[in-house]
């Protein structure tokens, strides 16, 4: 028994005499466990444990180093594109579809629908691949469609597999509605590529529409372009405008291009009605008047500036009615036109000036006009005009006739190149007809 305790003592004494602890460094440390009690093994020595605080901040620091050394590793890029989640397009949301750097980064193949308040962002340089005739946008409620492409980095729709998509159409009033540097390719629609309704506030900036076998934008109710400028509407079998309110043309801006079209600019409506303070300006191509002209207002003013041509359907006019004040300001250089679609003598019925508010009308072109043997321009009885610098040419009637009261100003410049049954049919001279035939009109007005 005594020696059993004795060995065992020993052995005690021995392991212990190993560790550092009994001066034998050399050894050194693997495990903390290894060390006395609050020190710990580093570098294979046994040392004192650092203060809380201090191991806290090396683990913050450690903790520093790892999100660092994360946050340098590339992010993972998408390398096919991607399918457009139509679930995701919830109401009251807002969504953004990024660059992906892929020649097509996304594919639509139905109609995003935006409703109530969702709000969705296209970013610069981004691609979307029309799939199907039913891809495309609508827009309505007080959603909104923000595509924000750059001239270096324009946004695209387009179809890679011969599909002709729907199009974008606006019902929003969501004043946020924007179009910027938008190049939209081979899509058609029903009747168009863009349509606005209703009361859809949209902007557009350096749109281009390239084809469609329809016209490119309508624009019809109340909606109003908050902006449209230095846009390209090209290739399209239809109109590259159609619109369904005088008042739409105020609010077509400059820079804007239309090649390979129907070259005209359509203007639905036969009624400008409430006319105030209207502006018609020069476009790069003719507005077509498919219904002809009546415009009516009481106390209005209608300003037609230089280079202007107005286009009228076969058996249609341009009525100016009620307390209407007319100033035509055509120049030399560049008249206003007055003409039918086709060119031929009596295409359409011609001009009748029936408001009796001081007007003027200088600079003008009439032509093929006389249609239901109406004369190129006709003056009510009780008109106030003055004219001057007015070619009629190219009817089988009357150019110019006056009303027995009109009070007119003729200040030179009236040419007439063909008048089948007289240049100047004068009321204010009495006795048989023959006798108010005028070749030509004095400067100072019969009384």
């Amino acid at each position: 028994m005594y020696n059993r305790i004795t060995i065992i003592s020993l052995g005690v004494l021995i392991a212990a005499c190993i560790l550092p602890a009994c001066g034998k460094k050399d050894a050194g440390c693997k495990l903390d466990s290894e060390c006395p009690n609050g020190q710990i093994c580093r570098n294979m020595k046994c040392e004192a444990a650092p203060a809380a605080n201090e191991g806290q901040k090396e683990q913050a620091d450690a903790n520093a180093d790892a999100a660092k050394n994360d946050a340098a590793k590339p992010e993972a890029k998408h390398t096919t594109p991607q399918q457009i989640d139509l679930a995701s397009f919830g109401d009251n949301k807002n969504i953004k579809l990024d660059d992906l750097g892929l020649d097509i980064d996304y594919i639509l193949t139905d109609t995003i629908n935006l409703r109530d308040n969702t709000k969705l962002e296209i970013a610069p340089g981004v691609t979307i691949d029309m799939q199907s005739s039913s891809a495309g946008f609508d827009v309505g409620d007080d959603a909104a469609l923000i595509v924000k492409g750059t001239a270096d980095a324009p946004v695209i729709f387009k179809s890679t597999n011969s599909s002709v998509w729907t199009g974008l159409r606006f019902s929003s009033k969501n004043k946020d509605n924007a179009l910027n540097y938008l190049q939209i390719q081979n899509a058609d629609g029903e009747e168009h590529v863009i349509g606005l309704d209703f009361e859809s506030r949209v902007a557009m900036d350096h749109v281009t529409l390239d084809g469609s076998s329809n016209d490119g934008i309508w624009v019809g109710g109340d909606a109003k372009f908050t902006k449209f400028t230095n846009n390209t509407i090209k290739n399209c079998k239809g109109y590259p405008l159609v619109l369904d309110s005088y008042a739409h043309l105020g609010m077509i801006g400059d820079g804007n291009q239309y090649e390979n079209n129907k070259q005209f600019i359509r203007i639905n409506p036969h009624v400008f009605d409430n006319v105030q303070n209207a502006v018609i300006k020069k476009q790069p191509i003719p507005l077509y008047l498919a219904d002809g002209m009546n415009i009516q207002g009481e106390s209005g003013v209608l300003t037609i500036e230089p280079g202007v041509e107005l286009v009228f359907e076969h058996e249609k006019e341009a009525i100016i009615n009620d307390s209407i004040q007319l100033k035509i300001e055509g120049t030399a250089e560049n008249p206003v036109t007055m003409r039918g679609m086709n060119d031929e003598p009596n295409f359409w019925r011609g001009m009748r000036f029936e408001s009796t508010r001081p007007s003027t009308i200088s600079g003008l072109i009439l032509s093929q006009t006389g249609n239901d043997e109406q004369p190129s321009l006709y003056i009510r009885n009780d008109a106030n005009i003055t004219l001057s610098n007015i070619v009629f040419k190219s009817t089988e009637h009357r150019c110019l006739e006056i009303g027995g009261e009109a009070k007119i100003t003729n200040k030179g410049g009236l040419t007439f190149e063909k008048c089948g049954k007289g240049n100047i049919f004068d009321n204010r001279i009495e006795g048989d007809d023959d006798k108010k035939v005028l070749a030509d009109l004095p400067v100072a007005a019969a009384e």
